[in-house]
């Protein structure tokens, strides 16, 4: 993977707030209203989208690769201690499948003599990606506050986010989902069937002219023959 710490960006998810930062000094924010999400869910995806779109214009911020950090305060946790580890992952199901929302985004990390399972929203965080991708964001990884907590922070700062981005590669290895890569558009897989079938394009040409040239010298020559 290409060096992506100049540009990589912090995004700390909160109730009704998100702040964006990118290490350089200033972190930049944006209030969520209630009629846009409401109890971790969002009511309205184009309104969500059209706020994502103002936000970043308003501050003219480009587009790089983002971390994705949902706070403690939205996301649903449990400890559990001592448990064998043939029980582990049955009692984190139980627990995951009591959190109140259809799809989750779930992982267990090591916390003291145990385990903290962690279950957040999946469809607030597809929202959110969404809304990021079509600006120009490339989501890099997910993970909870309790991620900041680990490393020995409290609070979502300037220096907090300049130490996330430097520990990136650590980061990345505690995200609670797979790489997001955005759908190709359809010209996108226009370019790619044209680009792949380019070469054997232009064989049937040069064949095909080649039979043209050969039967053309062929008729000159036997009509050059005729007496």
């Amino acid at each position: 993977m290409p060096n992506v710490l100049p540009s990589l960006a912090v995004l700390y998810i909160e109730v009704q707030r998100m702040s964006l930062c990118r290490g350089n000094g200033q972190i930049l924010w944006v209030d969520i209203p209630e009629t846009i999400v409401h109890n971790f869910e969002v009511v309205s995806k184009p309104e969500f989208n059209t706020l994502i779109r103002n936000f970043v214009g308003t501050h003219t911020i480009t587009g790089g690769p983002l971390i994705l950090i949902f706070s403690e305060a939205i996301a649903f946790e449990k400890f559990f201690a001592g448990l064998p580890s043939e029980q582990k992952e049955s009692e984190f199901q139980v627990f995951y499948e009591s959190v109140p929302f259809e799809r989750t985004l779930t992982r267990a990390y090591p916390f003291q003599n145990g385990s903290k399972a962690i279950a957040i929203n999946r469809d607030l965080y597809e929202s959110i990606r969404d809304a990021f991708e079509q600006v120009g964001f490339q989501i890099l990884a997910v993970v909870p506050g309790y991620v900041m907590t680990m490393m020995g922070f409290n609070t979502f700062d300037v220096e907090t986010a300049k130490q996330i981005i430097k520990k990136f590669d650590t980061v990345k290895q505690q995200t609670m989902i797979a790489i997001h890569q955005p759908a190709r558009t359809i010209q996108q897989q226009e370019d790619e069937l044209a680009k792949k079938h380019t070469p054997l394009i232009l064989l049937i040409f040069f064949v095909f002219l080649g039979i043209v040239l050969g039967g053309t010298i062929l008729i000159l020559r036997l009509g050059s023959n005729v007496p």
